[in-house]
């Protein structure tokens, strides 16, 4: 049986909500406050004692400003594709404004990244910011890491001879 009813999204979807379904119970496995989950579209609530949190499953994040909860935890689940980190990346200063935070899935392997903005912008150094989230991102997506700025990297050349001891 389901852990969802099937979405006009296609499997890719099915499986990302599936995922997000099991993601949330074993959360809960020592807890045990879940009481029950609700779906509408593409967005899975889930029902616990003491509060109400809702997961938004996107393809492709767009338009997360606009997302209109009652329930003041929500998060958006997304493939981790460069397409969406490029999302995050843009609208940064929005981002790190709103209460809501974002999980990157690689369903190949079962992997995660679960990013809060303006959490991580609290204590994230602004200078890196991009290459830390491009190396977060490249550690699920299973891709190489990003190469290091050049203003950042020390060329072989750029290094200072080591002073050898005479004896």
């Amino acid at each position: 049986m389901p852990l969802h009813h099937p979405s006009p999204g296609g499997e890719k979807m099915d499986r990302l909500k599936e995922w997000t379904c099991i993601y949330v119970k074993n959360k809960d496995l020592l807890q045990r406050k879940l009481q029950n989950q609700t779906e509408k579209g593409n967005t899975l609530t889930f029902h616990y004692k003491d509060k109400i949190h809702e997961y938004v499953i996107q393809e492709q994040l767009s338009n997360c400003f606009q997302h209109k909860t009652s329930t003041p935890s929500l998060t958006f689940v997304c493939p981790a594709t460069p397409l969406n980190l490029d999302y995050i990346l843009k609208n940064w200063r929005q981002l790190i404004t709103c209460p809501f935070q974002f999980i990157f899935v690689n369903l190949k392997n079962n992997d995660k990244w679960i990013l809060n903005p303006s959490t991580h912008h609290l204590i994230a150094d602004e200078s890196t910011l991009e290459l830390g989230l491009k190396s977060m991102f490249a550690n699920v997506a299973g891709l190489p890491l990003p190469p290091e700025p050049k203003h950042r990297r020390k060329d072989k050349k750029d290094e200072e001879p080591e002073e050898s001891e005479e004896e």
